[in-house]
């Protein structure tokens, strides 16, 4: 071989092949990265629902307990006065019966 001859060169097909399987796997990544970013998203998404879902929970137990606690202490007032309130004819009818007592005379 001589410095004149040429040596063949594969053809630039095989370059346009290369940077097509790179621009393919690019792109494949690209898809993949798109992929995991919408799930990461979505996943991201559910956590903000499921926290606001358990705050919501949090409040509505809290609301609960307090709504609770007024009722006790509610009961325990009115049954109070309500005790109280029925005891109050029977005080009555018994400082009239000693009144009445100290205002009669013995007879023996």
């Amino acid at each position: 071989m001589s410095h004149d001859e040429k040596i063949p060169v594969e053809s630039d097909d095989s370059d346009a092949d290369v940077v097509a399987d790179e621009a393919v796997e690019e792109s494949s990544e690209l898809s993949e990265l798109d992929q995991l970013r919408a799930e990461l998203d979505s996943a991201l998404g559910a956590a903000a629902d499921a926290r606001d879902e358990a705050l919501r929970a949090r409040a509505e137990v809290e609301n609960i307990r307090k709504r609770a606690e007024r009722d006790v202490t509610a009961a325990h007032k009115f049954g109070l006065e309500r005790f109280v309130g029925d005891l109050l004819p029977i005080k009555d009818s018994m400082d009239l019966g000693y009144s009445a007592l100290d205002s009669t005379t013995d007879i023996d």
